[in-house]
């Protein structure tokens, strides 16, 4: 059972394309977080006295956004995570369970 796990967790895997293109996934991420509060509308959002909501909500994602570009910048920096050639399915989850909580 280990060995099974084992062997799926090195798994070559296609690199995520934020990680491969820091800007561009960035500013997926942001599209694709605006669109998703803009139409979901979670419970007690509402607009701020300057701006509409669409653009709060736009500000608000932009700030997440920022962090999740520098962050990856630097998982790129790192050996780890540097070689685009060697990416494993267990790779891939690092990545993203550093970068989540980083945003």
């Amino acid at each position: 059972m280990v060995s099974k796990i084992s062997k799926w967790l090195n798994k070559r895997y296609p690199q995520n394309n934020i990680i491969k293109n820091p800007l561009i996934g960035s500013l997926v991420f942001l599209g694709f977080c605006i669109f998703f509060v803009i139409i979901y509308k979670p419970l007690q959002t509402h607009e701020s006295r300057l701006f509409s909501y669409n653009l709060t909500v736009a500000i608000h994602c932009f700030i997440v956004a920022i962090p999740l570009y520098g962050l990856i910048r630097i998982l790129k920096t790192i050996k780890l995570f540097s070689d685009p050639e060697e990416w494993t399915v267990l790779k891939e989850l690092l990545a993203v369970v550093i970068s989540l909580p980083g945003m």
